[in-house]
């Protein structure tokens, strides 16, 4: 009964923004509204652009909107670059913020013991695949 009543609020934590401000949502998540939107912040719209890119990692924010819009508004070779470096930079400051932690905490363990993998041969390839990608430069190996 605990699981239905923690569900139930949740749905109404998504749902309740929406009813909200539904109209005002409707109009900024689509391509045309979110390059009508970055329109109207002229010169610095690539910049909000990197910004939406960076937070979308704690905030629930379409990307994909986003780097349409981009590239809408710069083209395909400029726009898509801005997207590609949004993006890179919500990477960059997840591994800054999070300290690295994630690839330190694994510093040393195979492929097979971070993946899971069962023993053997399968174990050995898996590890050969793992390391022929660049696996064991990220974890240390």
């Amino acid at each position: 009964m605990r699981l239905f009543w923690l569900f139930l609020g949740l749905a109404a934590l998504v749902l309740i923004p929406f009813i909200i401000w539904g109209g005002a949502m409707d109009t900024y998540f689509t391509e045309s509204g979110t390059v009508a939107w970055f329109t109207s912040y002229g010169d610095w719209a690539g910049v909000v652009g990197l910004v939406l890119l960076i937070a979308d990692l704690h905030l629930p924010i379409p990307s994909t909107f986003v780097m349409s819009a981009l590239g809408d508004l710069y083209g395909p070779l400029w726009g898509g670059l801005a997207a590609v470096a949004g993006s890179f930079l919500r990477v960059a400051s997840d591994m800054y913020f999070a300290d690295g932690s994630a690839f330190r905490s694994h510093a040393g363990s195979s492929a097979s013991e971070i993946l899971g993998v069962a023993s053997g041969s399968l174990s050995r390839r898996a590890d050969g695949l793992w390391c022929s990608r660049g696996g064991c430069r990220s974890f240390g190996k």
